[in-house]
């Protein structure tokens, strides 16, 4: 789905446009026809709240309705969206860009294996808690490589330091930065073992065409 306007007369034609399509389509695409017209009617309540509330009559009560469903309408179009759309394979790509969705591609597209690896630096200046940094390892510039989701840090909490991975008992993955770690008081004194960052990589499952 596409964003939601900022100013209530595009989001009136917005949303006009995207009941549109699903209504003229409920049998191609097999959708329950009891939830496009659910739709259809809040729309056709905002609608008429908005116009009622660009007059010098209208009451707070009148904006507050007026709120209260566009609230239901975006949260019922949401699921609509989600459950109904945008993995229907009855939908051509036209229809679903012509509705702002994500276009799934047939196949997915394969990302190259990464030619480097991140590397991670922890920098402590508290207590309880480290800041971890990651950087291309071959480029230098400092965020994740190319064809990489982030980095895998692993680390454990133990009264002696240890080189052992087997040892390492909590790991997690990196993908912006910088990424805060903190520690309790109870384990204040206890040294903090980490070892080097692993890339991750997979396939782009969906693109905008």
């Amino acid at each position: 789905m596409g964003d939601i306007p900022r100013k209530e007369a595009e989001f009136v034609e917005r949303n006009g446009n995207l009941i549109a399509a699903p209504k003229a389509n409920i049998t191609e695409w097999d959708l329950p026809e009891a939830q496009v017209m659910d739709i259809e009617t809040l729309h056709g309540r905002f609608k008429t709240l908005y116009e009622k509330c660009r007059t010098p009559a209208h009451t707070a009560l009148d904006t507050q309705a007026k709120n209260e469903v566009e609230a239901a309408f975006i949260e019922k179009e949401r699921a609509f969206i989600r459950f109904h759309l945008q993995n229907n394979e009855k939908m051509t790509d036209n229809g679903r860009e012509a509705l702002g969705t994500l276009i799934y591609d047939a196949k997915p597209t394969r990302r190259p294996p990464p030619d480097s690896h991140p590397a991670v630096i922890m920098e402590s200046k508290t207590p309880f808690g480290f800041t971890a940094h990651i950087h291309d390892s071959k480029g230098g510039k400092w965020a994740k490589p190319d064809y990489t989701n982030g980095a895998v840090l692993f680390w454990s909490m133990g009264e002696t330091s240890s080189t052992n991975p087997d040892e390492l008992k909590t790991g997690v993955l990196i993908t912006r930065m910088p990424h805060s770690m903190s520690f309790s008081h109870e384990e204040r004194g206890k040294i903090a073992y980490m070892t080097g960052a692993a890339a991750e990589h997979g396939e782009r499952e969906r693109s905008m065409e």
